[in-house]
Parts: C-alpha cells; structure tokens; sequence
C-alpha cells in the first residue's frame, strides 16, 4: 500500500507538469483501472484518479474541452460504478472505502472551483450540489459507522 501511494503523489507532481497527457491518457485510464477486480491495481488507480483531480491544471485542461466531457461524467460516476458492483465487498473493502472518501473530497474541491472562461464546455455536464450531496450520502453512510477509526475519520 505504501507503494502504491508513493506513486499516487508522483501522478500528482507529473499532472502539474504534463497536463495534457495526465488528462487524455492517464486519467481516463484510471477511471478505467479503478473498477478492475484487482485490488491492488483498483486501490492505486482509484488513489490516483483523486490526487489527479486535486491538480487545478488537469480540471481546467478537461473542462475547457468539450471532448473530454466524458471523463468528467466518468470521474463524478466513479463513486456508484464502484458501489454498483459492490467493490467495497469482501477482502481489501477498507482500503477501497478510504480511497473512495479520497475521490469523493476531490471531487468536492473540483465542484467549488470556477470555470476558467464564461462559457466552459464542462457547463455540458455541471453535477448539482444536490447530486453531490447524494453521492457524499450513498457514500459515506456506511463508512461513518465502520468499526475502524481510519475509515470513519476519511469519511468524515
């Protein structure tokens, strides 16, 4: 697990410096990883996708795009795609839960952020506080009363 988060915040370092690609290749393929029946692989792909949204210069790369409105709808879906098929379940369901809380504050911080121009192609998909309050919701409810600390406090 600590590997896996050395790498995550290499991601994050490399988003603010290859913006491009950590927007058009890494990412999309994160969304993609984080739904993988490995966990290991869906933990570090799920780590990533939150640090690479904590990188102003990504989100703004995706949102003045209108061609990359599909990952922002995968990345604000990730969340119940991850719930739907039940990946919190069984073995390594803590670390999933933590990593989804990661996401789910990211994706926080890319709701508070203004469009870099007045008329941004992400206006295409712009989530509503009351979906991100449903998501915060369905998410965390059961992570909140989780017997372990880590998990509760990353919830909260």
């Amino acid at each position: 697990e600590s590997k896996r988060r050395l790498a995550v915040e290499a991601l994050g370092t490399l988003g603010e410096t290859d913006v491009e690609w950590t927007s058009t290749v890494a990412l999309p393929k994160l969304l993609a990883m984080s739904l993988d029946m490995d966990l290991p692989k869906r933990h570090g792909a799920t780590l990533g996708v939150a640090q690479l949204l904590l990188s102003k210069n990504v989100v703004n790369y995706l949102q003045n795009d209108a061609s990359h409105v599909k990952t922002l709808e995968n990345t604000w879906n990730l969340v119940y795609e991850i719930e739907a098929k039940r990946l919190y379940r069984g073995k390594g369901g803590e670390i999933m839960r933590g990593a989804v809380c990661n996401v789910i504050e990211s994706l926080g911080r890319v709701a508070t952020l203004p469009s870099s121009s007045s008329t941004s192609p992400s206006d295409v998909f712009k989530p509503s506080k009351q979906l991100f309050v449903q998501l915060c919701e369905s998410a965390t409810s059961e992570s909140l009363r989780h017997p372990k600390k880590g998990i509760r406090e990353a919830a909260a």
